[in-house]
């Protein structure tokens, strides 16, 4: 089997990592399946990879780990790590490995619309924009009107501006103060005036959504919670995802990359660990720091994912809450970190970086990253020079500034490490799901033609197979049970033949054996008595052939 190589020369386009993923389900037909979660608002589907052992069994007939990346637009280091765990899963694969017991579902890019724009043209976007109405008066619609093939940003000369050029570096813009030198300037984004009325009173045309903040758990509309979309999985690429989640119940960890500060997230999303059984919270933090020392990265519950200081966050209908609460996961989200954590300025969620809003307010660790990146050549521009340009409304300006995909992501030489990283941590993970399987199984004569069959069943696994004790109380999980399938003229003498057991255990976690009997009548030709068959969702699907001996 010769697998194809993952390129790692630049993030990739949405028809690249498409052909990416069906030249590696070529490659490997037996672990690799290609298909795809849905279609994106502009009509991209969404590609996805079931990756396992087909050879040992159906993925829906074994516990699944799921990952998706790129959820937000220019975060496209999660589209490459989850690009590598689907090509590491393959290129590793053996005999009695992970792929024989679990499967894989891989979503490199949640967001194939956002990413493009971002890669294309490189704007100011979260998740997506909504142009749903007429633009209003005195917005800008943005727009390459310099024609280099970049959205940047544009610094308009005016003594009543609100920034001034740094200090200590005047590639960078900073908040004007009562002592700031000028000359003074307004930033915006570049592109076109809407319906303008001469004014500087400028704002970004459309309504920006943040998909992160349109899951269904505490979902709060706007202005509650900026970037909330118009109702809970408004957002049909968020929504196709959660309807996949639902139909795969088998579904037992789910992990997602984004690029914030380098952190390891775990829930709760707002409120406090208080929320969160005592049991579930010791298990949560003790997965997450595992995580944390192969990442070598901080851990952190979401609600304080914030600069050391500030009061704690809420965000509402946010993914851990929904993965936790409204699906009974142990659900993480990695923060693979950035261009700044590249150049060691190290940041959580920090309040003043808000590179999605007109305000830009640089302060002084960007001309830190602008200094790394002069001491490296070699590394992607995350600034661009200003150039001046004769606007067609704005006159003399100058366009130029931070370019938000460079920024917001890891130099493409660093991500092969913290890729190797997510392999590690996706391994370490995935050992822990449920496994119910059948012990001392016999079919044994009694006399006159009858037989018993017995055995018991178990959690041999490290979860419950309702995962959490939240996920234990939800109807999202399968719960175990067996069914007796009997042969043609076999006749079932006791009990029903299918035996709802109740989530599982784990043995190790006290959990205990549940045993099977029945009594059945057996012609004297029949060698087959039938299959016992035990359906357990996360804990898998395993049938055993009955015979008498």
């Amino acid at each position: 089997m010769k697998v194809p190589v993952l390129p790692f020369e630049r993030f990739l386009l949405h028809d690249e990592i498409v052909s990416y993923l069906k030249k590696l389900a070529a490659a490997a037909p037996e672990l690799v399946e290609y298909a795809s979660v849905g279609t994106s608002r502009d009509g991209r589907e969404i590609p996805m990879v079931t990756i396992t052992n087909k050879a040992t069994g159906a993925d829906q007939d074994k516990p699944a780990f799921l990952i998706f990346g790129n959820v937000h637009a220019d975060e496209l280091s999660g589209s490459q790590v989850a690009l590598y765990n689907a090509w590491q899963l393959v290129k590793d694969h053996k005999d009695g490995g992970i792929l024989d017991k679990v499967a894989f579902y891989i979503v490199p890019r949640t967001n194939p619309d956002g990413a493009e724009f971002s890669l294309t043209a490189t704007g100011v976007i979260r998740s997506a924009v909504h142009y749903e109405n007429e633009p209003l008066p005195n917005s800008i619609t943005q727009a390459d009107i310099d024609g280099n093939g970049m959205l940047l940003q544009m610094r308009v000369p005016n003594p009543n501006g609100r920034y001034a050029k740094h200090p200590k570096d005047d590639r960078l813009m900073t908040v004007r103060t009562d002592k700031t030198p000028g000359p003074y300037y307004d930033v915006f984004p570049e592109g076109l005036i809407n319906n303008w009325d001469g004014s500087l009173e400028l704002t970004l045309d459309g309504r920006h959504v943040d998909w992160n903040r349109n899951w269904t758990y505490d979902w709060r509309p706007e202005p509650q919670q900026w970037g909330a979309g118009d109702y809970p999985l408004s957002e049909p690429e968020i929504r196709q995802l959660v309807d996949f989640m639902t139909a795969h119940r088998n579904i037992f960890q789910v992990l997602s990359y984004h690029t914030g500060g380098r952190r390891i997230l775990r829930a709760p999303s707002s409120g406090s660990d208080a929320d969160v059984p005592h049991a579930d919270l010791k298990q949560y933090k003790e997965l997450a720091n595992e995580m944390g020392e192969i990442f070598n990265f901080p851990v952190v519950p979401v609600y304080q994912y914030r600069n050391v200081g500030d009061p704690d966050l809420n965000l509402r209908g946010h993914f851990h809450n929904f993965g936790y609460f409204h699906q009974g996961w142990y659900a993480f989200e990695v923060e693979l970190g950035q261009m700044c954590d590249e150049a060691e300025m190290y940041f959580g969620f920090d309040k003043t970086y808000k590179d999605f809003q007109m305000e830009v307010g640089w302060d002084d660790k960007y001309c830190h990253v602008l200094a790394w990146q002069d001491k490296n050549p070699d590394m992607p521009k995350a600034f661009v020079p200003w150039k001046k340009f004769n606007h067609p409304q704005l006159g003399p300006i100058e366009i130029g500034g931070p370019c938000p995909k460079v920024l917001r992501n890891h130099p493409m030489k660093r991500l092969k490490t913290i890729s190797a990283n997510s392999q590690k941590a996706v391994l370490k993970l995935a050992e822990r799901h449920p496994e119910v399987t059948v012990s001392g199984l016999e079919v044994a004569a009694v006399g006159g033609g009858v037989y018993r069959i017995r055995g018991e069943v178990a959690n041999t696994g490290v979860f419950s197979t309702g995962i959490t004790s939240v996920g234990k109380g939800l109807n999202k999980f399968i719960k175990p049970r067996a069914e007796l399938h009997l042969a043609k003229g076999v006749t079932l003498l006791s009990r029903r033949n299918c035996v709802q057991m109740g989530h599982l255990d784990s043995m190790d976690n006290w959990g205990s054996a549940v045993p099977l009997e029945w009594f059945v009548s057996v012609p004297e030709k029949v060698k087959t008595l039938g299959e016992l068959k035990i359906i357990a969702g996360t804990g898998g699907t395993k049938t055993y052939k009955l015979r008498r001996k």
